[in-house]
């Protein structure tokens, strides 16, 4: 069952909400303790610095993670991204608050890792998707491939039939003779499937062609009106100065 675009567009919403409300508990927590004056051992008082850089670092990285969240959820997947984000939220305080076992520290450190190359990447091809996709046909894109796998399996079957012809040029067997005439009538068939896809494209591109003529007809249409308007109004400016002299 599909899940419904406002409950795709609802996940993302919570998921930052629930990281905001992280990020200000976290700082908010930071700041009680450092205003209250307690006296730490050199070594507590170690540990949480480098506590405190961690989570500064985290604050100062909170804003690009969200840019990061929202163009790879509306560009790219509203699945994937509030998963990645989860990850994002969870392997946070694995990352900074493990000082004490180094097998957290470098695990979190690791999921912020991969979660935040995987928000770029899937952003980053979404955003292309959006940018080259009115420039770039990519239905088209596909039927070359298409195109060019049915000739590699058009190639493929015609070496097969050649080895065929070589191995069993004195054999007669009734079988192998079927089999050879399904395999030559598959190859009949991926070749016309190739001609199909020739003329499709050749009818592509025609339609493009006509578009794009019918744009630049439309053009000169317009502009030949616009002149015709100005000349207009200038000939009503003329007559209408030509009355009022005499």
């Amino acid at each position: 069952m599909e899940i419904p675009d406002f409950l795709k567009a609802v996940t993302l919403e919570a998921v930052t909400i629930v990281s905001t409300i992280q990020i200000a508990y976290v700082a908010w927590q930071l700041l009680k303790k450092w205003m209250a004056r307690t006296a730490m051992t050199r070594t507590l008082k170690a540990k949480f610095e480098k506590t405190l850089r961690v989570h500064k670092r985290h604050i100062a990285f909170y804003p690009i993670f969200l840019v990061l969240l929202w163009t790879s959820g509306l560009f790219y997947s509203k699945e994937l991204a509030p998963v990645l984000g989860v990850v994002h939220i969870l392997a946070w305080p694995m990352y900074s608050c493990g000082q004490s076992k180094t097998v957290w520290h470098f695990l979190g450190f690791y999921m912020v890792m991969v979660s935040i190359l995987l928000l770029s990447l899937t952003g980053t091809l979404g955003l292309l998707h959006v940018i080259l996709n009115p420039y770039i046909d990519i239905n088209h894109f596909a039927s070359i491939f298409v195109y060019l796998g049915a000739y590699r399996v058009a190639a493929l079957h015609s070496k097969e039939e050649d080895e065929y012809f070589t191995m069993n040029s004195d054999d007669g067997d009734l079988e192998n003779q079927a089999e050879l005439e399904e395999k030559t009538r598959l190859i009949n068939q991926v070749l016309e499937l190739q001609h199909t896809l020739e003329d499709l494209s050749a009818r592509v591109d025609g339609v493009k062609e006509e578009n794009l003529k019918l744009k630049s007809e439309n053009q000169v249409l317009g502009q030949y009106i616009e002149n015709l308007m100005s000349a207009s109004s200038v000939f009503q400016t003329t007559d209408t100065r030509n009355k009022r002299s005499k």
